[in-house]
């Protein structure tokens, strides 16, 4: 979290089923309004509610853990999450602050990417896709990315 003052992994299973502002799930919805969500509500973290999504399945929202710890949510200040345009500024971003999130449109090759450098090779557009940014080497962006809700 921002400055070190929180350092928890959020479930974002809590995101998927909870989240309705422009959000579809696995189905997907918008990023900024995401990001308004953990400003507004916050998210429990992952110990509390693991992700639990895939073939197309998302579990109700829930107000419990399922580690039987008190739910308590972790929320962004608000006004805090920001839009990066441009290489520079995001680069900026990731060394000043850490990881960002980035999106970016998906062809139907990228199901069957596993590991390394991706090279879209179709033009068969089947949707967006959120990825966590987490620095660059060697000229090239370094990524973090879950494709859990179809496995």
């Amino acid at each position: 979290m921002l400055q070190g003052t929180v350092n928890v992994q959020l479930s974002p299973q809590a995101l998927i089923s909870c989240d309705y502002w422009f959000q579809y799930a696995c189905d997907g919805g918008l990023l900024q309004p995401a990001w308004w969500w953990l400003e507004y509500n916050g998210l429990p973290s992952i110990s509390c509610w693991p992700y639990q999504s895939s073939n197309g399945y998302v579990p109700d929202c829930r107000s419990t853990c399922m580690d039987g710890q008190p739910y308590k949510t972790y929320k962004a200040k608000w006004g805090t999450t920001s839009t990066y345009i441009g290489e520079q500024a995001i680069k900026e971003a990731i060394y000043k602050g850490g990881p960002v999130e980035a999106g970016f449109a998906v062809f139907d090759d990228f199901y069957s990417y596993t590991k390394g450098v991706y090279v879209r090779k179709s033009w068969n557009f089947v949707g967006f896709h959120a990825v966590k940014m987490v620095g660059t080497l060697f000229y090239r962006t370094v990524i973090s990315t879950a494709w859990h809700c179809w496995d």
